[in-house]
Order: C-alpha cells, then sequence, then structure tokens
C-alpha cells in the first residue's frame, strides 16, 4: 500500500493515498446506497441492517491498517458522552426508575463511536470518493424517472419489489417503502427499488445534486440528479437543499446562475402552473394538520422539547433508554427523543459531539448541513443506519488536510470547507 508521509499540523496522522481511502469509501457508499433493505430480522420482525455491520467493520479495518486515526477532540467528547449516559442510567437506578433496555445503549453509542475516525486526504482524492457516490445516485435518479414512467403507463405494479424478491428473514422492516401520493391514492412514491422508503431516497438524491453543483458541475449529471429529486415526489430533500440555499447561491459559479436563472426558472414556473408540484404544494399545508405526516415529523417534536426543557425533572436523568413512546404518528427528534430517555446533559452533549464531529473538520460544511438537517429535524431516526453512513461518509470521516507539499495527491493547499 503506497501512502503520503507527510503529518498533519498536530503530527496525529499521514495524508493517506488514492489507494489507501477510495475502496473503503466505495465500500461505504454502495452499501449505504443499494443495501440499505438488507439485514439479519428476527422471527419476532425485530433486526437489523446489513450495512451497520459494514459501516462499523471497514472503519475499524481502515483504522487497525493505519488509515484512519482517531480525532482526539471527537474521542474526548465521545468519552463525556459516554460518562453522562452511565451518570444517567446510575441517577435512574437511583431515583427508583426502570434503566430501560441496556440492548438501546449499546446500540447507540457503538452506532455514534463510527463519528471518532478521520482520514485525511488530498483535495483531489476527496473528490474520486465523492465522485463513487455520485455515480451510484445517478443510477438511482433514472430508476426513479423509470418508476413514474412505468406508473403513469402500464402501472407500478410493474415495479421491482424487493419485498416479494427476498425472503422476510433478509429484509429490514417498519420503513414505508410502498407510499401512496396520500390516503387512497392509487399512484405511489417512487422509492428507488434498493431504498427503505421514499423519504430516504430524497435525502440521498439531495446530497448528490448538492455536491454536484459545489464541485462537478456537469450539465448532464446535474439534469438527471434533479429530475429525479423532483420525479421523487419527496419533500425531504427539497426542503434540506432548500434551507442551505443561501450558502449554497454563493458557492455556485456564474455559468450554473446564468442557467439557473435563463433555462431552470422558467421550466420550474412552467412546470408549477401545469400542476408538476400539486403533490408537494399539498403536503406545505401539512404543518397545520394535527393528522398529517409533517405535523408529527416537525411541529410535534418541536412541541415536545420544549416541554422536556422545561422539566427539571430529566435535567441530568430521564426515563431509560429504550422508553420513548412508540407508535405510527411518533416521530422523535434526537432532541427530544435523548432529553426524555437519558436527560437534558446528555442530549446537549451529544449535540455538540455530533455538531464538532460534522462541521469541526469536514471538506464541505455546505453539504454536512444538507446531511444533518434531515437527521435532526425531519425524524428519520436517531440510530437509523442510512442517516448515520451519511454522517460518516460527508461529515466526520473526510478532511481535506493543509499540504505541505501541493503535489501530494494532486490536491491544492488548504482544507475546502464550501
Amino acid at each position: 500500500m503506497m501512502r503520503d508521509q507527510s503529518l498533519d499540523a498536530a503530527g496525529l496522522s499521514v495524508i493517506v493515498g488514492k489507494s489507501a481511502i477510495l475502496v473503503p469509501f466505495g465500500v461505504l457508499a454502495i452499501s449505504a446506497i443499494y443495501l440499505q433493505k438488507i439485514g439479519l430480522t428476527s422471527g419476532a420482525g425485530s433486526g437489523i441492517g446489513i450495512d451497520v455491520f459494514i459501516m462499523l467493520g471497514t472503519l475499524f479495518w481502515i483504522f487497525l491498517t493505519g488509515r484512519a486515526v482517531i480525532d482526539p477532540t471527537r474521542a474526548l467528547l465521545f468519552v463525556t458522552l459516554l460518562a453522562s449516559v452511565t451518570f444517567a442510567l446510575v441517577g435512574e437506578a437511583f431515583a427508583g426508575r426502570e434503566i430501560g433496555s441496556l440492548p438501546a445503549v449499546a446500540i447507540f453509542l457503538v452506532i455514534y463511536s463510527s463519528l471518532v475516525f478521520r482520514v485525511d486526504v488530498s483535495r483531489d482524492i476527496a473528490m474520486r470518493c465523492c465522485n463513487i457516490f455520485q455515480r451510484g445516485m445517478l443510477v438511482i435518479a433514472l430508476i426513479i424517472i423509470a418508476q413514474q414512467a412505468v406508473q403513469f403507463s402500464v402501472g407500478n405494479r410493474f415495479w421491482p419489489n424487493l419485498d416479494d424478491i427476498l425472503p422476510p428473514s433478509l429484509l429490514v422492516r417498519g420503513f414505508a417503502y410502498l407510499r401512496p401520493y396520500s390516503w387512497n391514492s392509487p399512484f405511489l412514491t417512487p422509492n428507488g427499488v434498493f431504498f427503505l422508503e421514499p423519504s430516504i431516497a430524497s435525502e440521498y438524491l439531495a446530497i448528490a445534486l448538492t455536491a454536484e453543483l459545489l464541485w462537478f458541475r456537469k450539465i448532464w449529471r446535474l439534469t438527471i440528479l434533479m429530475t429525479g429529486l423532483v420525479a421523487g415526489m419527496a419533500g425531504t430533500g427539497l426542503a434540506a437543499i432548500a434551507l442551505v440555499s443561501p450558502l449554497l447561491l454563493f458557492r455556485l459559479d456564474r455559468r450554473l446562475l446564468k442557467l439557473a436563472m435563463g433555462i431552470g426558472l422558467p421550466l420550474i414556473l412552467l412546470a408549477g402552473l401545469n400542476g408538476a408540484f400539486s403533490h408537494l404544494l399539498e403536503r406545505s399545508t401539512e404543518l397545520s394538520s394535527h393528522n398529517s405526516s409533517g405535523y408529527a415529523r416537525l411541529i410535534l417534536p418541536f412541541e415536545d422539547t420544549m416541554t422536556l426543557i422545561a422539566d427539571p425533572s430529566f435535567l441530568l436523568i430521564g426515563a431509560g433508554p429504550g422508553s420513548s413512546p412508540k407508535g405510527d404518528n411518533q416521530v422523535q427528534w434526537p432532541a427530544n427523543k435523548l432529553i426524555y430517555e437519558y436527560g437534558l446533559l446528555t442530549a446537549v452533549i451529544f449535540h455538540v459531539f455530533l455538531l464538532w464531529a460534522v462541521l469541526g473538520s469536514t471538506f464541505s460544511r455546505s453539504l454536512a448541513l444538507v446531511v444533518l438537517i434531515p437527521q435532526l429535524f425531519f425524524g428519520g431516526g436517531i440510530v437509523a443506519p442510512t442517516s448515520v453512513m451519511m454522517l460518516v461518509l460527508f461529515g466526520s470521516l473526510i478532511r481535506i488536510a493543509p499540504l505541505r507539499d501541493h503535489r501530494l495527491g494532486g490536491g491544492l493547499p488548504g482544507t475546502f470547507v464550501a
């Protein structure tokens, strides 16, 4: 294995070459995209995705082989989180509350231990890594476009359905894999075949579209990704991009801005006038409807979080891990889930750790925000592998280190933080 022997400013790691990181990054990216539905499921219906084992195994492998280091600041924050969780469990026991599910504690801590690993690379190698994800998502965008074409021609019964193809023991359950546009609608929201549900496909397409806008800027790929995102009919990705758009506008080159204003904006207006966004507009009114998905994902978790913050009994301890209310309409943010189960102190420490790991040394904070926003506020599940793997790939794992010699890896000096 070839490696560039240039130490970073702290002398803690080397800037690895493409042979050291492209394969591991590719394994993580491809498994995150195409293996979401594959898991180990018990007879009771509970299970865990195989992508969790791939993620943890790959990260430990590149650490043990010297390709990755444990970031000292993140490690310190993670140890602080561990101590806070332990304190909460002990406090719950002394307070006479049930300690809760210890496996839930273990899963939570193990899956977020993945954020302590870091690989320093040149900018060129970082772009090569990202391009693997881009190619994988181009395929998904084309699949979603094809799903809509099939649905409005011969019918969605001809969609490939992994629930029918694979045995139940190998499927991850508990997600809206086949989701109608609306109640009793004959039309289904495209899921990209390989994704657990349409909202996750939308989130991944938003990540790919943002990366394309920031770095690669190939018009044909932007067209496919944007078409796939709109054809997906799910609001998660569009909402994430809309929230980060003020930052993205400052990063676009003039050519893309001219195309957006001269071609993109008129096309969007024309499509809107012809009812192309009627489904998304209907969903935009959900925040005022108490029986809607939007209300359950955004308004209720916010109200619950404010209520828990104001309750002094949840300051240092909670009701126990795994004790949060469960049900079809119970959507939780990391904030209210952690306050309820471990207390406000643990929730604050977790968010400090998460934000530092994902935003502290990433090669693109704009892209990291597109990943973070759904994780923090859209209720996708705090330990959902599909979300945590994106935090790793586009937040914590890759850092473009300042180079003493710009010839290493073909990159330019400095950390890329678009």
